[in-house]
């Protein structure tokens, strides 16, 4: 992912901004940005449609660009 360390504490406090409004949001986004896992892999493990994962990720990458667009 190519983080910074300064940006770290940005990226924990977004992430939990985002947990506060949708818990499963932040899941997908976790899943898919850090394990690497594939939308159809995620939406296996949390018993969703691949594209609902997707769609789940795209609104979550929104919102946290959002947070500090």
């Amino acid at each position: 992912f190519g983080l910074r360390v300064q940006t770290v504490p940005l990226l924990v406090e977004s992430l939990d901004r985002l947990r506060a409004v949708d818990p499963r949001l932040a899941d997908v986004f976790s899943l898919r940005a850090f394990a690497g896992l594939s939308f159809e892999d995620i939406g296996d493990l949390l018993q969703v449609s691949r594209s609902t994962t997707q769609r789940d990720f795209d609104t979550a990458r929104a919102y946290l660009l959002s947070l500090h667009g």
